[in-house]
């Protein structure tokens, strides 16, 4: 859960991140920075699952992964950066983390049966991703009106995340 709980704050932050961070001349990479979270919040499963295929020597699925991400990678990278440029490397990233998620839904599906994990807390997730995308933006907007570069009101937004 924490997982998700942190891709949530950051991807609800991104805005005020970049702002406070390097200024409003970088206002076009929220927009990348914000695909990529989407990609990176898959690694709630991903990142466990490669733990237990090790544990349990089914290389066969990091195996799969190790070849089928990077190669994915590089096609959907040379066909999307011609068509929508930079924000067709961070589309391929989020393609291919969300692929890995799928392979290794399906082979950790093969170990146990993880739907019962997640029936026990998909409606706390639930319940925290509504509240958090409605009240955590106001929160953000009330405590930071001024988004001029500042070190310390940076330093304030990820205390609050």
């Amino acid at each position: 859960r924490l997982f998700i709980v942190t891709t949530t704050m950051l991807r609800l932050s991104t805005k005020y991140i970049i702002l406070l961070w390097v200024g409003a001349e970088y206002m076009k990479s929220v927009k990348i920075l914000r695909i990529l979270i989407i990609g990176t919040a898959f690694g709630f499963v991903t990142h466990p699952a490669c733990y237990y295929f090790l544990a349990k020597n089914k290389y066969f699925y990091i195996h799969l992964l190790a070849l089928i991400q990077p190669v994915m990678f590089l096609c959907i990278l040379f066909l999307l950066v011609p068509i929508i440029g930079i924000e067709g490397i961070a589309v391929s990233k989020t393609v291919v983390m969300i692929v890995g998620f799928i392979i290794s839904v399906i082979g950790i599906t093969k170990l146990f049966n993880p739907f019962k994990i997640l029936k026990k807390w998909m409606f706390p997730v639930i319940i925290f991703l509504v509240l958090s995308s409605f009240i955590y933006p106001r929160i953000l907007s009330y405590l930071f009106f001024d988004l001029s570069k500042s070190t310390s009101q940076l330093f304030l937004i990820f205390c609050l995340m």
